[in-house]
This record gives structure tokens, C-alpha cells and sequence, in this order.
């Protein structure tokens, strides 16, 4: 294990993962599914897009987390448990929200250089406030954004909070997760 310590100290992550494969392929078949993953990972990382999730306890500043590493107060924030749904946050040099619904490949696209009308629009649609129980029947909604942590491939993820009274928010979140790359608690 001392040579596999030594390789892997001075590797990049394209390295480390290839590291990994060779340790979870030769740990036996019943690994194979995470070797799977991994590879999935790679490519999704090869191709420059990598979905980190940002996964907490309801009321834990996930949302106000995202706005900081953003730079602008651009996701709804509040002291009530906010966040209904998963937000995808994207690269795209104009600020717009596409808001996904459960039926027949339906959406709602809004685009604003104002980042106030752009909050209020989100918050129409991802709030358990104005969007009770997802009454809206929204399956995730799509917030571009031009900042340069996003034009390197990372999709930042903000999701509902686990252990709310919302029992719906905690399996949203719970039910979410196989669609995460990597998740900063």
C-alpha cells in the first residue's frame, strides 16, 4: 500500500481517479457498479462538467453558501425553510431561469439582467412559501449565470433541506442524489 500512497501524492484528479479504477477493479466484481460511476465521472469531468450538490439540514445557509461563492445575492434566502426543489445553477453570459414541470416536457423561461427580478421569479417556483407541497408540479429548474467558477464545468446544485417538517423536501433531496457527482455538506 506504501507505493500506491507515494503514486497518488503527486497525481491530479484525472490521476486519482485512474488510481482508483485500478484499486476497485482489482478488489473483485462485486465493486463493478462503483467502477461504473467512477468512469462516469471521468467523463463527465473530461468533457468539462462535473454536478456538485450542496446537501444540509434545512435552515443550514445552503442557498446563502451559493450566492457567497456566486458573488451576487441571486438565490431566494429567508429564515423559513425555502428551498422546494433542486435548483441547477449553469454557465450562460445572460441571467435566466428555465423552470422544469412533471408534465409532457413543459418549461417556463425567463430572462432578466436584474438579479432582484430573477430572485422573485425563482422564488414563484422553488419556495415552499409561494410553491406549497410543489403544488406547481416543478420537477428542477435551470439558473443560468455568468461567473467564471461556473465556466470551468461545475454545475452547482442547491437542494431542498433534509430533515425539514416538509417531509417532501427531505425525499426530494434523498430521492436527488444518484444525479450528484460530488456534494459539499
Amino acid at each position: 500500500m506504501q507505493n500506491t500512497k507515494d503514486k497518488s501524492s503527486s497525481l491530479n484528479l484525472d490521476g486519482i481517479i485512474n488510481l482508483s479504477l485500478e484499486i476497485i477493479n482489482s478488489s473483485g466484481g462485486e465493486y463493478s457498479s462503483f467502477a461504473h460511476k467512477l468512469t462516469l465521472i471521468r467523463e463527465r469531468l473530461n468533457h468539462g462538467r462535473i454536478n456538485l450538490a450542496v446537501l444540509g439540514q434545512f435552515k443550514r445557509g445552503k442557498s446563502t453558501l451559493l450566492n457567497a461563492l456566486l458573488g451576487e445575492k441571486i438565490l431566494p434566502s429567508s429564515v423559513i425553510p425555502l428551498t422546494a426543489v433542486p435548483i441547477y445553477i449553469k454557465y450562460g453570459k445572460e441571467k435566466k431561469v428555465c423552470v422544469h414541470f412533471n408534465k409532457d416536457n413543459i418549461y417556463k423561461l425567463f430572462v432578466s439582467e436584474s438579479t432582484d427580478d430573477l430572485r422573485d421569479f425563482l422564488s414563484d417556483y422553488v419556495s415552499e412559501e409561494k410553491n406549497p407541497k410543489n403544488n406547481l408540479s416543478v420537477e428542477s429548474v435551470e439558473l443560468f449565470y455568468d461567473s467564471n467558477l461556473l465556466k470551468k464545468g461545475v454545475v452547482f446544485i442547491d437542494t431542498p433541506g433534509i430533515g425539514s417538517t416538509h417531509l417532501h423536501n427531505t425525499e426530494a433531496t434523498l430521492s436527488f442524489l444518484p444525479n450528484c457527482d460530488a456534494a459539499l455538506f
